[in-house]
């Protein structure tokens, strides 16, 4: 170490001593983050207060699910009204049930299982440091090891990561670090060929899509333009297999879903379809596809207020990313125009799907709220 120490001075260290250095260096600033990440939990004096009824209610189901596998609790208060039960909560039948995606209650709900449910406020921001390795480890196979640390560095940082790290009962975190997991491991199965990333991926993104089941959209897109771009390199027979594991990772999200929405395929945002009611199909894929409607007003107003004017630092980086490729462009190897395609597509798509929603997180829209869920 003395020796690491001697050398890191007078600027001669050599590629083994570089590498300790840089993982002595990860620990350290992973570490400090995860305290950052974790302040609300560490200082709550054992009184634990959420700041959103989302939270309150997958908390509330994470313990329910460790207990009792199920996510229905019975309720007497049902019998005064069906309207008598939490925020984010909803009532059917003599019973409370989530209203939002049983993703998180369920993974967390079931590592408690394991260790206890104290772990449950603590696994949001140890996954989203988990989510900063695998980005780095993503961007260092699709580019190089530079590119991968200021990545994960920027990642680390991010406000709305941090944000919602330190919000740890909200699925945003746990929802993206499960698809970049999916997505490294995807990577590795189309380089490498070997069966055991043809079944992680899968799984993976099986999570993920019980995390937040509404983003399936897009993340359809991201693997379609993958398959299509890599089609030559892919093992179709093994392909098959990962949709095997895709398709039986589901079955809990199909199985409770069922059970508290009537629908297996109840996505999320749509309307509950009961099981004795249905809608016609193109009702069901426009409000699939555009939930929240075509509202070009809100997205002016998403845009500029969550994306141009809250972070507009981050805006800079992408910026000169933009002007370089729209001057390098035909010197920019395709792959890499696919990435940037796949990049437009997907922003586009997000800006109308979510900048078309106009809601308030405090019931009183004139109120002040410390955060957004635009973020």
């Amino acid at each position: 170490m003395k020796s690491i120490i001697k050398n890191l001075l007078s600027n001669k260290l050599s590629a083994k001593e570089k590498q300790y250095v840089f993982y002595f260096l990860t620990v350290i600033i992973l570490g400090t983050f995860f305290c950052l990440y974790n302040f609300l939990n560490i200082n709550h004096n054992q009184h634990l207060i959420f700041n959103s009824p989302d939270e309150t209610a997958n908390y509330y189901f994470s313990e329910h699910f460790q207990e009792n596998n199920n996510f229905r609790v019975p309720s007497e208060y049902i019998n005064i009204s069906s309207d008598v039960h939490p925020r984010s909560i909803k009532a059917s039948g003599y019973y409370l049930m989530p209203s939002s995606f049983i993703g998180l209650p369920l993974i967390y709900g079931s590592i408690a299982k394991i260790f206890g449910d104290w772990i449950i406020v603590y696994l949001t921001p140890i996954f989203a440091l988990i989510g900063v390795i695998f980005l780095y480890l993503l961007t260092k196979k699709l580019f190089n090891q530079k590119v991968a640390t200021i990545s994960a560095l920027l990642l680390l940082m991010l406000p709305s990561y941090w944000y919602f790290s330190a919000k740890s009962m909200m699925h945003n975190v746990l929802f993206m670090v499960l698809l970049l997991i999916s997505l490294y491991y995807f990577l590795l199965a189309i380089q490498k060929d070997r069966n055991i990333y043809y079944l992680l991926f899968p799984f993976f993104l099986a999570l993920s899509l019980m995390t937040r089941t509404s983003e399936i959209l897009w993340i359809s897109l991201i693997y379609l333009i993958i398959l299509i771009s890599a089609y030559q390199k892919i093992s179709w027979q093994k392909m098959i297999l990962s949709l095997i594991v895709l398709i039986i990772s589901l079955t809990p999200l199909l199985y409770f879903n069922y059970q508290n929405q009537g629908s297996s395929l109840a996505p999320g945002y749509v309307e509950t379809i009961s099981r004795e009611n249905s809608i016609p199909l193109t009702a069901f894929l426009e409000k699939v596809i555009l939930p929240f409607g075509l509202h070009p007003s809100n997205i002016k107003f998403t845009i500029g207020n969550f994306i141009f004017k809250l972070v507009w630092f981050y805006n800079i980086f992408i910026l000169i990313a933009l002007i370089t490729i729209i001057f390098k462009f035909k010197k920019i190897k395709t792959i890499y125009r696919t990435y940037t395609l796949a990049w437009v597509l997907l922003s586009l798509f997000l800006f109308i799907y979510y900048g078309s929603w106009l809601f308030y997180d405090n019931p009183t829209p004139t109120s002040i709220t410390m955060g957004s869920s635009y973020l």
